[in-house]
């Protein structure tokens, strides 16, 4: 199937349904199957969370690093999950909104105290506050953007090199040739896609830890 617009990989070919359904199955079989028989996501999260406040969230955390290893792992194989931005903000303002919930059951109304920096000016108090619960908010969207962003950035390239390969051995033998030496690169940013999907995993984690921390310990 040729693909003639960087975007077309988000569109669903209904006939390539149970195709990719079947793809899908057998590679979240084999995730599930590495991790269940590993113990190093399970040793990663309690590295997180070691001499932490939030020592009794590991399963929150895992929970999170599972889901996004598994889509990020799909991903590289098919439509990127994590590649759509209103599926990745929409799980980062969920997180948001379910801190701030906790802190709130934890603390009652001296949650509000983490918007009021330390040895802040009274006169410059209010001004703080709202700056700093701006600065709070604004990481329901932050949160959700670094990952999809990321992934989106590299499959559109991904996919802008295959289509210039594709294009210009269409055209001539010249062109085909310098093709062929274009794919070296497109190897290179695929693995680089690779990289960042694992990676993006790993930031994604250690930034609800830390909101996650920040809520609980309220600094």
């Amino acid at each position: 199937m040729i693909i003639f617009n960087p975007l077309e990989q988000f569109e669903l070919h209904y006939l390539l349904i149970i195709i990719n359904n079947f793809n899908y199955v057998l590679l979240l079989t084999l995730v599930l199957y590495l991790l269940i028989s590993s113990s190093l996501v399970v040793d990663l999260v309690n590295d997180l969370t070691d001499g932490l406040s939030i020592k009794g969230y590991e399963s929150f955390i895992f929970m999170i690093f599972l889901l996004l290893l598994i889509t990020n792992v799909l991903g590289l194989f098919g439509t990127a999950i994590n590649a759509q931005l209103v599926y990745t903000i929409g799980i980062s303002t969920g997180i948001i909104i379910g801190c701030t919930i906790l802190g709130i059951k934890l603390h009652g109304i001296n949650f509000f105290t983490l918007f009021l920096p330390n040895g802040a000016p009274t006169a410059m108090l209010i001004v703080l506050f709202f700056i700093e619960l701006l600065s709070y908010l604004s990481r329901a969207i932050s949160l959700g953007l670094r990952l999809g962003a990321n992934l989106l950035s590299g499959h559109l390239l991904v996919d802008i090199v295959a289509t210039l390969i594709y294009s210009f051995g269409a055209l001539s033998i010249a062109l085909a040739i310098l093709g062929t030496l274009l794919f070296g690169l497109l190897v290179a940013i695929q693995l680089l896609e690779i990289a960042i999907a694992l990676i993006q995993v790993y930031v994604f984690s250690i930034l609800t830890v830390n909101y996650l921390k920040d809520v609980v310990d309220l600094h």
